[in-house]
């Protein structure tokens, strides 16, 4: 980083440390473990983090006047308070806070970290952020050359459900019982990630389809088998049945599961598991942030635009510190028809492996 983007960084830092004084009490120059906390409770970032998004979102072009705005975004997507409650704690009127706010994660949802695809019925346009080769940064195999998962965030507007056009298939009236999910039990819309194998990066991230009417194979041979390449593959859940482009686990599948030894489908299902463990930490840290666990209660054409807000922020975060996402201990990699499963040291590095 030249000196010049370090004092930049360092001057909004102590901008944002001095403005979060106003809201916690205290010095603006404490930097107590309390003070950290308080700030990652209310606003999910660092103050550093924060000054490093404030600088990005004016280097992309955004038209900030205000870095209170910026908390104030930051603030309703952790929290999810109501807009009465948000406005009350920053002493403003609901009608502006609401603008504001919009206007900001609009352009947090615009930061070109993380290639997103939310192409549904909810949703209105394909963001333009393409990172999907990040994948292999630092990792030359394509079978796995990324991981996936799904996830479901619940959603509260009935109203807007009514109003969607689903394919015909299953579904209530309107298209009502589309949106209800099985893992929630409730109106959610079911989005995907995909993550780097080895080191902290979300190469791809989408959806927004109505929980209920799309499982997760049929959003990936949608959104992400289309862009892979051949003999590419990806490692995911029992979700993903699809061999040919898939390394889910196996127990489920007697046919292929009684033609392989013991010890080899053993081995392979500890190293999918360490692969798949920062998959669901990364879904954790995604879920952290209020308006993707709470049910959402705005426009649900809006919502899309929230949860690329929070992947690019959950991105930024994983950049400015990689120590929240470590390598995983082991990974099962398909060279040659067989199968190798690879053992890495903490700091990614390849530490050996073997041929199963």
């Amino acid at each position: 980083m030249a000196d010049s983007a370090v004092q930049s960084v360092e001057a909004e830092t102590a901008e944002f440390r001095q403005l979060s004084a106003t809201f916690f009490g205290g010095s603006s120059a404490s930097a107590s473990s309390q003070t950290r906390r308080r700030l990652v409770g209310c606003f999910g970032l660092t103050v550093f983090e924060i000054a490093v998004l404030w600088l990005r979102l004016r280097a992309l072009g955004a038209a900030l006047t205000k870095r209170v705005h910026l908390l104030w975004a930051l603030y309703w997507l952790r929290t999810y308070n109501t807009e009465e409650q948000c406005s009350a704690f920053f002493r403003v009127s609901e009608k502006t806070f609401r603008e504001q706010v919009q206007l900001i994660v609009e352009w947090i949802a615009n930061l070109n970290l993380v290639r997103l695809r939310c192409i549904c019925c909810c949703s209105s346009h394909p963001s333009p952020q393409v990172r999907w080769e990040r994948r292999f940064e630092n990792w030359p195999h394509l079978a796995p050359s990324f991981s996936v998962d799904g996830l479901d965030i619940p959603v509260q507007n009935v109203s807007d459900a009514r109003r969607v056009t689903l394919p015909t298939g299953r579904g209530g009236p309107n298209g009502e019982g589309a949106f209800i999910s099985h893992k929630t039990r409730h109106a959610a819309l079911r989005y995907f990630v995909c993550l780097h194998v080895r080191d902290p990066i979300i190469v791809a991230a989408g959806g927004g389809y109505p929980a209920g009417h799309f499982v997760d194979i049929t959003i990936a041979r949608r959104d992400i088998v289309p862009a892979m390449l051949p003999q590419e593959r990806g490692i995911a859940d029992g979700g993903y049945y699809d061999f040919s482009h898939f390394m889910p686990p196996l127990r489920a599948n007697a046919l292929v599961r009684n033609q392989v030894h013991p010890v080899i489908l053993a081995a392979y299902h500890q190293a999918l598991q360490a692969v798949r463990a920062r998959q669901e930490h990364i879904n954790a840290e995604i879920t952290e942030w209020g308006i993707m666990s709470q049910r959402f209660r705005g426009n649900l054409h809006f919502h899309p635009t929230c949860f690329q807000a929070v992947v690019q922020l959950t991105q930024l975060r994983l950049e400015l510190s990689p120590s929240i996402l470590s390598a995983p201990q082991y990974a099962p990699v398909l060279i040659g028809g067989s199968l190798h499963v690879f053992q890495f040291n903490k700091d990614g590095s390849v530490a050996g492996s073997c041929q199963l």
